[in-house]
């Protein structure tokens, strides 16, 4: 979960900052095996993934409605502020 909010925000910034850039894909199966999820300490993990979500509500928070509409690709695909907030519910 760190690592997703992480990458959220990194692709929300990107987007706020430059117009309609490319997002970089990432492979979710590679992120895991290099991510030796399994020796990290849990509660090290867990303020980690506080952190990191405390800063993306805080950028989310603050933006104007017409910012939600701002928008990235994805291997030609575009994915909006809004696709990717949504993406993250539920």
């Amino acid at each position: 979960m760190r690592d997703v909010l992480l990458l959220f925000t990194n692709r929300i910034v990107a987007i706020l900052s430059t117009d309609e850039p490319e997002l970089k894909i990432v492979s979710h199966d590679a992120m895991v095996a290099a991510g030796g999820y399994n020796r990290l300490d849990p509660g090290q993990v867990a303020a980690e993934i506080h952190d990191a979500a405390r800063r993306l509500a805080s950028i989310l928070q603050d933006l104007a409605p017409v910012e939600f509409a701002r928008r990235g690709f994805r291997d030609g695909e575009p994915r909006t502020v809004l696709d990717m907030d949504r993406g993250l519910e539920g």
